[in-house]
């Protein structure tokens, strides 16, 4: 975490949490940390509806691309606990089975900060500048080694997941749509 050799102690909770609320208050939003050189669209059309932008991984890291409200795939009705910033995305693969289906849509908050997170939340998060993302649990824990994210799916391969590189905090999901 802080570029030194593997003899260097784990930083605590406290450490991480106090860096974290360090980078969210340079951010420019209130809870929102956003990555450098991108800026807040407001995705709500007024119609009722929030734009289904692309997918999202329940697996491994996996390449996702840049969208914008443009390039929408469909559109969710919108749940009353998601603000004007918040989007849906459509689920692939199986991480997150039994709870959520390939093609499924979930709904993302993007208005969650880091530390308004609880342990078992639901989360999205990109990774390796902003190349790789993925769907999965957070776990919280007392020191950096205890931090974490997993698939619901018990069957899966990789149940401890430790992001590489510097990683960012699309945001909490918060829902999902299943149409019949």
């Amino acid at each position: 975490m802080y570029g030194e050799g593997e003899n260097t102690p784990k930083p605590s909770r406290d450490d991480l949490m106090q860096k974290i609320k360090d980078i969210e208050g340079r951010s420019g939003g209130e809870n929102h940390p956003v990555p450098d050189g991108t800026t807040s669209a407001r995705m709500s059309s007024g119609s009722g509806m929030v734009p289904i932008l692309s997918w999202v991984a329940a697996g491994s890291w996996s390449n996702v691309d840049p969208v914008t409200f443009e390039d929408a795939i469909g559109e969710a009705p919108k749940p009353p606990n998601l603000s004007k910033l918040g989007f849906a995305l459509r689920v692939q693969g199986q991480s997150m089975l039994p709870e959520f289906k390939p093609g499924e849509v979930i709904y993302v908050e993007p208005q969650t900060g880091f530390l308004a997170l609880k342990d078992s939340d639901l989360v999205i998060v990109q990774c390796n500048d902003d190349k790789e993302a993925t769907f999965k649990q957070l776990v919280l824990g007392e020191t950096s080694d205890d931090m974490y994210l997993r698939p619901l799916n018990p069957n899966w391969p990789e149940q401890r997941m430790v992001p590489m590189g510097e990683c960012n905090l699309v945001g909490k999901v918060v829902g999902k749509y299943v149409e019949y």
